[in-house]
């Protein structure tokens, strides 16, 4: 996930030997500014999420390093996460933030509830759904 546009230019892939992108521009109305999926030669395909709102650079910026498959990346932290579920809304998404919430407790509860007023309306009324 990035909040930077310009993956979704062609330009910004004219380097990379080997690698097909298929630009994915979001419509006015979509969440997402966009997603990039790219295609090596041999490898598995990789989605790039391109957001567009503020809130995701600050969740990008407090990501924490971790191993996925072997590989140092950065890794959101929990509450975060849920801040992401809380925005994308849907029935898998509040059912994924009352695990996570089983699994945080109050200290991802708290930070939620610091930060939830970054988030659309929308996404703060289903935090005040799940979280009573």
């Amino acid at each position: 996930m990035v909040v930077d546009r310009r993956v979704l230019t062609r330009e910004l892939w004219s380097g990379f030997n080997g690698v097909v992108p298929d630009l994915r521009v979001g419509d006015f109305d979509d969440p997402l500014a966009g997603v990039v999926r790219l295609r090596g030669v041999e490898a598995r395909a990789l989605d790039i999420v391109v957001a567009k709102h503020r809130f995701v650079g600050d969740v990008l910026t407090r990501a924490e390093a971790g191993y996925v498959s072997g590989v140092l990346v950065p890794v959101v932290r929990l509450a975060d996460l849920v801040l992401l579920k809380l925005f994308a809304g849907g029935p898998q998404d509040a059912w994924d933030i009352e695990q996570a919430l089983i699994a945080g407790g109050a200290e991802v509860r708290s930070e939620v509830d610091a930060r939830i007023g970054d988030l659309p309306a929308d996404a703060r009324e289903l935090w005040t759904r799940i979280r009573h």
